[in-house]
């Protein structure tokens, strides 16, 4: 998939009922997202699409370090 159709989806969310969940729950975990759409999607409303997010194998160093900062690890 194209790195800018990852982006397009991966807006902020809708406050509505959210059908597009899983859309953004596989677009967080496409190895391919840029940090910026990554980034976005670590803090989703959704726990499955931050989940994602916070598992992807390109997620910045920093990034990890604030999880674990806050799951007190």
């Amino acid at each position: 998939m194209p790195v800018e159709s990852l982006h397009r989806l991966a807006p902020d969310p809708d406050p509505d009922p959210d059908p597009d969940r899983m859309v953004r729950r596989v677009t967080a975990a496409h190895p391919r997202l840029l940090a910026e759409g990554l980034a976005r999607l670590l803090v989703d409303p959704s726990e499955s699409v931050a989940s994602a997010a916070a598992g992807n194998p390109d997620l910045p160093s920093a990034a990890m370090h604030r999880i674990l900062a806050l799951a007190g690890l």
